[in-house]
Formats: C-alpha cells, structure tokens, sequence
C-alpha cells in the first residue's frame, strides 16, 4: 500500500509545547493528525545507564539556529577567552568568560533562551593589594561555575598578584562568589584557598561534599599537578586551611629539576559517574622534550579514576596509578555523563575543540583510535572550551575563536539506541495510536525544518513512524530511510526507501551497490500538512510505514540499523558522520 495525503494548511492551530525544550517549535495539528516535535518525545525517565553496551554506536546531532557566534555586542569585550557555560536551577543560563588569554576581569552573561543575553556583569575585576614585594594589582583568570543541588551558584575563579605572582604564593588563591537567584546577584568575594594556581574547578558529590580541584604551580620549577580542596557545607568553609595547604590528590611525575621532584596533570575536570562511586578525571599534561625544563612543551592528555574519592598523596608521591596517560597531544579537557550512560569528553585539539562519546565506565571512547573521529563541530579556532549537560538529550558546547574575537556556542542532541515497542500498527499517516516515547532527531541543516523518527513492532513487521516539522515545504522535500541488520557485517542486504514528497515512494537494496528493485510488502503513508510549494507556513508531514521483517536473514532478533536522510531543497540532513555505503553511523533499534 503507498498513499499519500494533503491536507491543506487552513485548519492548522497551534499548541505549546514547554517540556525538554530543543528549539522554538510549536506542535501543529489538522483534524486528527499532528506533527510531533522532538520536544514531546524523550521524556520518559531511562534507567541510569539505560544504553550501557550501545554507547558507542550513540550521536551528538547539531540543532539549528543554537550554532552561535556571541561577539562584543552581547559580551561586551573584543578578546572574550575561556568560556564556560552553565543550566541554572530556573532553566537559565550562565556564560562566563575572561578577558584575553592571561585574563584580569571575569565577566558574566545571563539567557533565558540562549539566543536573547541581558547585558554581561563583571563578577571579579582587579584591584590594588599590598605584596611584600611592595604596591601591586589583584588578577583574575579561569572561572568556572558550579550549580549545587539546592539551586546555589558558586562561581569560582583564580586570583593572583600581578607582579608578585612567581615569588609570593600567599598573594595568589582561589575565591568565589555565590548567587542563591541563579545568577542574577552575587555575595561579596570569599578567598577558600591560597596559594599559587591556574583554572579552579568544583565538583559536588553525592555525599553534598564539595571538592574544589584547581592546578598546583609552581612556576619557578614547571613543577604542577592537581590539588584539592573541600567543603562540607555547601561551601562556607573550606579545608584545609592556611598558606598552600591542600590535599595533593592527581600527579604524574616527569624528572628532577634542582633536586626536587617535578610533575603534571593540570586543568582538571572531575565527574562522579552515574555508578555513584567513580570519580572521572580528564585533564591535561605538560610534558619538556628531553625531559628538562628547557625542553620545548607539549600538552598531553590524560585519563584517570578512582572510587569513593582520591587518595591523599604526599609531596613526593604521584598517583593515581588507575590511569591511561599522555594519550594523545591536546589540552584543556572538560568531561560529563548523561544519564543513559554515554560519557563525553571534550578538548583543544590543533585548535579545534573536539567531542567524543564514551562508555558508561569512561574508559573506552568512539573510534579507531586516538588520533581520528572526533567530533568538531566549530569552524573556528580558539582553546579552552566546555560543555554543559542540560538533559537526559542535550548538551551546550562552547569555545571561543581567537581570529573573530567571538565564543562559539553550540546545542547538541544525544542520539542514541531507541527501542521498537510491541504494538500493532494501523499504517495511516497519524501518530495518534503511537505509545513510544523514544525517538532520534535531525535537525542540524535548518531551524525551520527538524524531525522526530520513532519505531515499533509487532513480531512481523518493522514500523517507523516519521514526523517533520517544516515551516516551508516544497516540492523535492523528500525522504529516505535505510535499515539493515545491527548484526550486519556489511552494508550488503540493507534496503532503501525512497518517499518524495507527492510522488510515489520507491525501493532500493543494497546487491554488490545499490540497486533499484522492487520490494513486495512495504507499506507507506505519508499525510501532509499543508500545500507544498505555495509560499504559505506549512506544518510539515507525518510518514508511517512497515517493513517486513522477513526481508532480513535474522528477521530482526538481533536489533536493527537504521538511517534517515530529510532532504530540504539543495540541502540533505542526516546523522551525524553517516553515510547510505557504511553502517558504521547508522542507529540502532532493539525490537522488543
């Protein structure tokens, strides 16, 4: 059965939709057929690490209209540096920043959108101390943010003196500031450690301890390291005290420079997984050629564990010995965990700042190697960038870009395993008997075109269930749907649908290349919502359809692959890295 629909757009109203937020898309609907927005969908509460054993086969798919370039207009500066962006507890955003790559001032701006920014505060500015070297100026560099479960932010920052930064290590620390409105006012400065450091980080534990990590120079020597320090009530008093104490928690030794024991690992970033008992650190390490202090530096990056919490080290010692060091050049990583498990770790990496998805554990990560598929979703170069999970699906990323003088700010969307449902399906072009709650999403091409796909079964036949959201259709606004095996070793067998818009859908299938064949039993609906090409607002169009399962040698047992291509005019939208010649991107459906 192929069928196509058109009902004509006058009927259309529209309906709200405020939950998980993905872009600023209305539910459409006409008589009993609706466009069901990626909004709706995904809401359903997965088990922590729902996906563990499919991690690795997850996406990040770019959402139009959040790729964003935030120049002096919003920021207020020319040079802004090391960005860092963060969810309030009221569902705002925080965007912090420095100004230059040695930093004085940190500022901050707030959104409600992320696309409309108030105008930026200055949350620490320099100001004129007294060293024992004599008069001197007060500096900030690398803040960082933390939003505490009982709603609190604390902002946290480096200070040091300007002149007196290598001789007098009691002129140096850390500070923060705290907002109890989400960011909108901030209490006075509070110092919580001193001594010489570089970019502070916060981590809250299960527990409510709150652990501040920051790096531990000593600039005379090279000599580094990451170090702690800790709070047991939310922040007010931090331990433990006095000039340069700290506990000594991350180190990797490098050589003996002037009888002392040098060592690394620096600008760390710590996540406690979802097991609830590992801490993850991803974090970079300075290493000399030749291992001398005069050795050109490179920067390596490392990743290390431990359970519980970290082992107190004495000055001399390096640990953990959990770790996989120095694998590959770059700096400034940053690390999270959605809640289904896959972790993300982030870094600089020639400039470029670089995403991969890893195992619930975060030990394993995407790819062949270190070396290739990363994800780098910004065109420009810049260092120091962060990401922020927001929800069960999404995920900001930001960096700045030195040769615009701008941030780079992009939302991202986790696509990943979804299941097919046991559940007889009528093929009609409407969602309104559809039960699952799982859905992937494209939407990286254009803000006004994004779509949700969905799945089910019923022992025979494979459904999948189509929904476009587009502002504009038009003739050649097509669609096409790949699916094979997930046990397939290669492409061969995988069958295409082809449905252009107001045509007559046709079939292909992969024998040696694809090949167009005619294939008994598949069925498609398609009923759109509006009239394409007549220049009026559209809704967009709902396509069901059922493949049958006996097409496939396995009929399904061990879950399937599929892949969408939303065609848009000259532009075609797809999976992340996917292409219609190789399963390896393609996402996987489990058939329950």
């Amino acid at each position: 059965m192929i069928k196509i629909k058109i009902i004509p757009a006058l009927m259309i109203v529209a309906i709200v939709c405020a939950c998980n937020p993905v872009e600023d898309d209305d539910t459409k609907t006409s008589g009993n057929v609706t466009v069901t927005t990626i909004q709706q969908l995904n809401n359903g509460c997965e088990d922590l690490d729902s996906h563990k054993g499919y991690e690795l086969q997850s996406l990040l798919e770019p959402v139009a209209g959040y790729q964003l370039s935030l120049g002096k207009d919003i920021l207020g500066i020319d040079n802004p540096v090391y960005a860092r962006i963060k969810k309030c507890a009221d569902g705002s955003f925080l965007l912090m920043y420095q100004n230059g790559q040695i930093g004085s001032h940190i500022y901050a701006v707030k959104s409600q959108d992320l696309l409309n920014w108030d105008a930026p505060q200055t949350l620490f500015e320099p100001v004129a101390v007294t060293t024992p070297g004599g008069d001197d100026i007060r500096r900030f560099s690398s803040a960082d943010a933390v939003v505490l479960s009982n709603g609190d932010i604390l902002a946290v920052t480096s200070y040091r003196a300007n002149k007196g930064y290598r001789y007098y290590p009691e002129c140096n620390g850390v500070m923060i500031r705290r907002s109890v409105d989400n960011g909108y006012t901030w209490s006075d400065q509070q110092v919580i450690y001193q001594g010489t450091n570089w970019e502070p980080y916060i981590l809250e534990l299960p527990n409510g301890r709150l652990q501040c990590y920051f790096t531990d120079a000593e600039p005379n020597l090279k000599n580094s390291g990451t170090s702690l320090v800790y709070s047991d009530d939310k922040g007010v008093t931090w331990f433990p005290t006095g000039v340069e104490q700290r506990n000594r928690v991350i180190r990797q030794y490098k050589y003996m420079n002037q009888g002392v024991k040098i060592f690394t690992d620096q600008m760390p970033c710590v996540r406690m997984l979802n097991d609830g008992l590992t801490l993850l650190g991803f974090m970079e390490a300075r290493h000399e050629s030749g291992n001398t202090v005069n050795g050109e530096s490179s920067y390596w990056m490392n990743l290390v564990y431990a359970k519980d919490d970290w082992t107190v080290l004495a000055e001399d010692q390096e640990g953990p010995s959990d770790r996989q060091s120095n694998l590959f050049e770059g700096a400034a990583g940053y690390v999270g965990q959605f809640r289904s498990g896959e972790t993300l770790i982030s870094c600089n990496i020639n400039g470029f700042f670089s995403m991969k998805l890893g195992t619930s554990d975060g030990r394993k990560f995407y790819g062949t190697s270190w070396s290739k598929d990363w994800y780098q979703p910004f065109g420009g170069k810049g260092f120091w960038g962060s990401t922020e999970i927001i929800g069960t699906h999404e995920v900001l990323s930001a960096m700045h870009c030195t040769s615009a003088g701008t941030i780079q700010l992009g939302k991202f969307y986790l696509n990943h395993k979804i299941d097919a449902p046991r559940q007889a399906i009528k093929v009609d072009g409407s969602s309104q008997e559809w039960e699952s709650d799982q859905a992937l999403f494209l939407g990286s091409a254009s803000k006004e075109v994004s779509t949700a796909i969905r799945a089910a079964n019923d022992g025979d036949n494979l459904y999948i269930l189509v929904d476009r959201s587009d502002k504009y259709l038009n003739v050649g606004d097509d669609l096409i749907v790949y699916i094979t095996e997930d046990n397939a070793e290669t492409i061969e067998g995988a069958v295409r649908i082809l449905i252009p818009l107001g045509g007559t859908p046709s079939f292909g299938k992969n024998e040696g290349g694809w090949k167009d064949v005619d294939i008994p039993g598949i069925q498609c609906v398609t009923t759109v919502i509006g009239t394409p090409s007549d220049g009026r607002s559209d809704s967009g169009y709902v396509t069901e359809m059922s493949i049958p399962l006996s097409l496939f040698s396995k009929k399904g047992t061990d879950g399937m692959l599929i892949d969408v291509v939303v065609v848009d005019g000259t532009t075609q939208d797809t999976f992340t890295g996917a292409n219609a010649n190789s399963t390896a991107r393609w996402m996987p459906v489990v058939l329950k």
